[in-house]
């Protein structure tokens, strides 16, 4: 072993840490609507829903996975072809720094029918991030929801919110090495690892066409 990656052990086995699990603050969130078929924006349009509080002081190359859920319900009136958008965005915030928008996820509801007068809506949203931070500190993750045009929406709210953070160490392993080899090896037995895994967009030109080859939308490395 080297003394460079003695030195990385060390310094591992010192700071090393078991996934950690922060349970975040919920809040709900209601905007009101019209009842005729021009969109309207509500006062106030958005809304922090959700936020979370974590720590990497101590966890060797630190990895977060922030999990969100939600229920989004909604009433539509006069048995009209309702619509809604709602966009969520969850940002990073340390002290001293300005909000850092991570990623955001769209939630469109249109065009219902039904046959009764009053239509009530009630789904699930939710979502993952993970991501590997370069330093240590204290973090807030937090989640905004924004409204877009609501056309014969009464109402449209966000409730029964959970947001969690998992804090572990990095499980990568570097692009192009074998695992088993790199430099990133476990110092010690039963560390506890966390992977952010990679997203790739895919488009499937024919769905029916079962002579495709597997088109790979999502991966992960662990070692």
């Amino acid at each position: 072993m080297s003394d460079y990656k003695k030195k990385e052990c060390e310094e591992k086995k010192s700071h090393s840490k078991s996934v950690l699990l922060s349970c975040g603050q919920d809040r709900s969130a209601v905007f009101p609507g019209n009842s005729t078929d021009v969109p309207v924006i509500p006062n106030p349009s958005s809304a922090t829903v959700g936020q979370v509080t974590i720590n990497t002081k101590g966890i060797f190359r630190p990895v977060v996975a922030v999990e969100f859920s939600s229920i989004v319900s909604l009433i539509n009136t006069d048995n009209q072809f309702g619509k809604a958008s709602l966009n969520f965005q969850l940002f990073r915030v340390s002290t001293d720094e300005e909000p850092i928008l991570l990623d955001s996820w769209l939630y469109e509801i249109f065009k219902f029918d039904d046959n009764n007068d009053i239509i009530r809506l009630s789904k699930s949203f939710s979502f993952t991030y993970c991501e590997a931070l370069d330093y240590f500190g204290c973090f807030d993750y937090f989640v905004q929801v924004s409204v877009g045009g609501l056309q014969f929406i009464e109402t449209i709210s966000v409730d029964n919110v959970q947001i969690t953070a998992f804090v572990g160490e990095s499980g990568d392993c570097v692009k192009g090495d074998d695992c088993s080899k790199s430099g990133l090896e476990p110092c010690f037995d039963k560390v506890s690892l966390l992977s952010c895994g990679r997203n790739a967009n895919g488009m499937l030109a024919n769905y029916s066409n079962r002579d495709m080859p597997p088109i790979i939308i999502a991966k992960v490395n662990i070692d």
